[in-house]
């Protein structure tokens, strides 16, 4: 029997990293599936406990170079998106000052500005802040770049590291020989080519982990609908425990206004509770003695107390998660065939750049232009845009649709969503905003009282009540500029309605149930 695990990755840089953790994970006996997403940083694994286990899973990607944790852990901690933001923000904004001065080192003579004079003070100049910008944004791209290569998985931070390296050592090297005068010919540098080129990968790095943080926030949402704590009764006894130390069997109090802590049956008590958030029903739910209660839905009027019969990763709301966190791990068919082609994309170019630098320094007269024809296939054909595009799409669609309560359980789904000729919708919550509305007031044929009058009484009555078809009673009277009139006797009759005295006549809102008990006939207008 298979199990699936999902996994957060840290330290994938592009698209091939992603790539490389699945080719390296299917070749493990034991494991069916794995899908790496680079936006989402996730992986979903599909594997056979008999012949490997999570621990083996983990610590094949951890050998990759590559930090591992559970997504619970993950989302647990908070995620690192913000973490992410901010880093990449500060070192574009650290790298341009820096990078500024070189661009105006190497670019201010050819438009007459004036700079450092002297070949060697300019170099010291330029050297010593391309240094500041390595030190301060390029370190991680070189070191994994140069990791990567050496394990012969060339990533997009290899094609980047050799680049910008071979631009910064080859104006190191021209500008030594020329200061120790072994050349004559002053050279052509490349200091600001390689500079620049970093300074531009971290923009692009900053806007990409802001647009992966804003998609995410649909599921941190989803995990803040859970309470932190619960009400445990022990021994008569009320103790606030975290939410994570609820056992099964447990018993806990749920006090008007408060969330359900996990998934329960009541045991004790009558209230309505607010399912809204996760089943989209507009009305509050009347919940009593063996009736079910849904973890992160609000207990509005009586207290509970209530068994808990699924806690942790088995509560609704959790499989909620991890339904739209699979979405997102899964991939639509053209994202599959993205990854392939990007697998083989970095060594492709690695080998077009290879041999435009031997063609140009064989057939070429000038050893300049073959090492800017080098860094430039390497700089330009980065794959980033390829690996990135449909994750992304996929990750800020799932969003949007979990944020409006549309839960997609397959990537493959939105592909295939432009051929759909029908649809079926739930009406509370979708067609309509979830929420009763006064639409118009039937009266008896005996009765000669208008239906302004009507509503004044009903809406007075209603005034005490926090049900939500007393507030749509409310605030149409309100809409229409109704005063409330003064209201004593109030009585909420649970699972019934309500009722109240104005001007000393007695005045019944709610079921059929409250009108049978006080012998009141409907007939005529129960159909209508």
């Amino acid at each position: 029997m298979s199990e699936k695990i999902i996994l957060h990755i840290s330290g994938m840089h592009c698209a091939s990293c992603s790539t490389n953790i699945e080719h390296s994970l299917a070749k493990k006996e034991g494991i069916q599936e794995a899908n790496v997403n680079f936006a989402r940083k996730s992986a979903s694994i599909t594997f056979e406990p008999s012949k490997i286990n999570e621990t083996a899973i983990k610590n094949e990607i951890k050998g990759l170079g590559f930090g591992v944790t559970t997504q619970e852990e993950h989302n647990k901690d908070g995620g690192d998106e913000k973490n992410e933001v901010d880093t990449y923000k500060k070192r574009f904004i650290y790298a341009t000052i820096f990078g500024i001065p070189v661009m105006y080192l190497a670019m201010g003579p050819m438009v007459g500005l004036p700079v450092i004079a002297g070949l060697k003070a300019y170099n010291i100049a330029i050297q010593t802040l391309f240094t500041s910008i390595i030190i301060l944004i390029c370190n991680s791209i070189w070191i994994n770049g140069a990791r990567n290569l050496y394990k012969l998985r060339p990533n997009m931070d290899s094609l980047i590291f050799l680049g910008t390296f071979t631009a910064y050592a080859y104006s190191i090297t021209q500008a030594s020989l020329f200061l120790f005068n072994v050349i004559d010919k002053e050279p052509h540098l490349y200091y600001e080519s390689a500079a620049f080129i970093l300074i531009f990968i971290t923009l692009g790095k900053f806007l990409e982990a802001l647009s992966k943080g804003k998609a995410g926030s649909a599921i941190k949402k989803l995990i803040g609908l859970q309470p932190k704590t619960a009400t445990l009764i022990d021994n008569d006894q009320e103790i606030q425990t975290p939410i994570a130390q609820v056992r099964i069997d447990n018993i806990l109090l749920v006090r008007p206004g408060e969330k359900i802590p996990v998934d329960g049956v009541v045991v004790e008590g009558y209230s309505g509770v607010d399912e809204k958030a996760i089943t989209g029903e507009s009305i509050p739910v009347e919940k009593t003695v063996g009736s079910t209660v849904i973890g992160a839905t609000i207990n509005k009027t009586g207290v509970l107390k209530i068994k808990a019969i699924r806690v942790g990763n088995d509560t609704m709301l959790a499989q909620i998660v991890k339904t739209v966190e699979e979405a997102l791990g899964t991939k639509a068919p053209i994202q599959l065939l993205a990854d392939r082609i990007s697998f083989y994309f970095v060594p492709s170019v690695l080998g077009i750049a290879l041999v435009t630098l031997g063609v140009w320094l064989t057939f070429g007269n000038d050893s300049t232009f073959a090492v800017s024809a080098f860094v430039a296939v390497l700089i330009i054909a980065c794959p980033c845009a390829l690996g990135l595009a449909t994750p992304t799409a996929v990750m800020v669609g799932t969003g949007v649709a979990a944020r409006n309560g549309i839960l997609i359980k397959t990537s493959k789904a939105l592909e295939v969503a432009h051929s759909i000729n029908m649809i079926v919708f739930d009406k509370t919550g979708t067609l309509t905003i979830g929420e009763p509305k006064l639409t118009n007031i039937i009266i008896a044929k005996d009765i000669k009282t208008d239906s302004l009058k009507i509503l004044e009484l009903a809406a007075s009555i209603e005034n005490n009540s926090e049900h939500p078809l007393a507030q749509a009673i409310v605030n149409d009277a309100k809409e229409k500029n109704i005063k409330m009139l003064k209201v004593t006797n109030f009585d909420a009759i649970p699972g019934k309605g309500v009722m109240g005295t104005i001007s000393k006549e007695k005045v019944l809102l709610g079921t059929r149930k409250l009108m049978q008990e006080f012998k009141i006939s409907i007939t005529g207008v129960d159909n209508e």
